[in-house]
């Protein structure tokens, strides 16, 4: 139908096509354009936080290092090795 309108240069008469009035239409739009510039939002914001996640494990690391692995020092161990040495609480 659309083909059509376009090569015969006609007008395309919305009710036809079934997609509701031509205010449904520009609402739905809207709303699915607040949605995209939220997950934008979301996206920028996810992004920033990976980056701060990055800086701070490396600060971590950092100091990791530079701390004496053989000072007295208190570690969580766990029968899950992903949660097992996660906490090091040097004693001083």
């Amino acid at each position: 139908m659309l083909m059509k309108a376009a090569a015969g240069g006609g007008t395309i008469n919305i009710a036809d096509l079934g997609l509701g009035s031509a205010t449904d239409i520009i609402e739905s739009m809207n709303h699915a354009e607040q949605e995209l510039e939220e997950m934008e939002n979301f996206d920028a914001k996810l992004k920033q936080q990976k980056e701060n996640d990055k800086e701070k494990n490396e600060a971590m690391n950092e100091k990791r290092k530079a701390e004496n692995p053989r000072a007295p020092h208190l570690t969580n161990l766990n029968e899950d090795p992903q949660l097992s040495q996660h906490i090091y609480y040097p004693l001083k």
